[in-house]
């Protein structure tokens, strides 16, 4: 189902009343509506890609709304929740909107009002489902360019270069049958140059397209890429997968290891790491979580997004490609962590 056009909510109130009113009002203007009576109660739900918005009471049973805002985003970072209070708070409501609450509505709701609101979370929805798709298509089209350009490399120039080379081996060998020594020391030198520049062609190949057109190539590249990291010995890093990880879209599988290589290269180059860890595991729901956490000092995102690599906004590009999200942030014990997701009908949608 597409983000813009859920009409599900998800009411978190433990007030039975109050529970019965908004689902009145919503029903009347076509929205289903679920319940849960605690925090504890919504987050175990595992069907969250149905659900347009939440509709969340500040003070319940087990806790406060703003204190367990990062949990419900956490399940899904472009949820929209609104939060619905019995009483004017002025902390509360600065406290909500820096966790990017959609709004923070005063009790008895207004049924106009929140009508209104959940109106206009669908058309934001609907007008960034139409940005990603556009952003899909480009991101998609310059990733399927970069692997024919690299199966040209690889099967085409590649293979006549090595031809080449045998043709010059045998050159060598029969000129030095013939006792020509000096032709066949040029045609050594040309042998090593060919060898040297098989080599780049293969380096090239693979940076274009790093992961192998297989269902279980993203592991084996993600695991690559731990290796070179630690290779010099300043820096460990590892990665941790399912065994049996596996991705049927390479596109896909290259969005996601260039996420992961941009992540690794900021951690080492700005962030002054020792340890970076790569995880990649399901999540409920049937999305996915990409995580890339190091112990280093952190990096400036303006100066990262600057630079000459592929940068934040990119990585963000390919997230979104995906039908995920990318959040960067410090890791609680310091540190960054960055993390792409995605849920439900978006992860099925790669084969996973």
């Amino acid at each position: 189902m597409n983000a813009g056009t859920r009409r599900a909510v998800l009411v978190v109130e433990d007030d039975v009343d109050v529970v019965s009113s908004l689902r009145r009002i919503l029903v009347m203007h076509h929205f289903e509506v679920e319940s849960a009576s605690t925090i504890s109660a919504a987050l175990e739900r595992r069907d969250w890609q149905r659900f347009q918005a939440v509709i969340l009471d500040r003070k319940l049973p087990d806790g406060l709304a703003d204190e367990n805002l990062h949990r419900f985003l956490e399940r899904d970072p472009e949820m929209a929740i609104i939060i619905a209070t019995g009483y004017s708070d002025l902390e509360g409501t600065i406290a909500a909107l820096q966790h990017r609450v959609e709004d923070y509505l005063i009790k008895p709701v207004s049924p106009q009002l929140l009508v209104t609101r959940l109106q206009r979370i669908a058309e934001n929805r609907a007008a960034k489902d139409r940005v990603r798709r556009l952003e899909q298509e480009i991101v998609n089209a310059v990733e399927e360019e970069k692997q024919r350009i690299s199966m040209d490399l690889h099967d085409g120039i590649g293979s006549k270069l090595t031809a080449i080379q045998l043709d010059c081996r045998s050159l060598e060998d029969s000129l030095r049958k013939g006792g020509q020594r000096e032709p066949a020391d040029q045609a050594n030198k040309i042998d090593r140059l060919l060898r040297e520049t098989i080599g780049e062609v293969r380096v090239l190949s693979r940076e274009l397209h790093p992961v192998y057109p297989d269902p279980f190539g993203l592991e084996g590249a993600l695991g690559q890429l731990a290796e070179r990291v630690s290779r010099g010995g300043k820096v460990a890093c590892h990665f941790a997968g399912p065994p049996d990880l596996m991705f049927e879209d390479s596109i896909a599988a290259n969005h996601l290891f260039r996420i992961a290589q941009e992540a690794v290269n900021n951690a080492v180059r700005h962030g002054e790491s020792t340890k970076i860890d790569i995880e990649f595991r399901e999540i409920p729901g049937g999305g996915f979580l990409l995580r890339i956490a190091d112990n280093g000092s952190g990096f400036d995102a303006a100066e990262v997004t600057g630079g000459g690599g592929l940068g934040l906004h990119t990585m963000e590009y390919r997230a979104r490609a995906l039908g995920g999200t990318l959040t960067v942030h410090r890791g609680r014990n310091g540190g960054t962590e960055v993390i792409c997701q995605t849920h439900g009908d978006a992860a099925r949608g790669l084969g996973i």
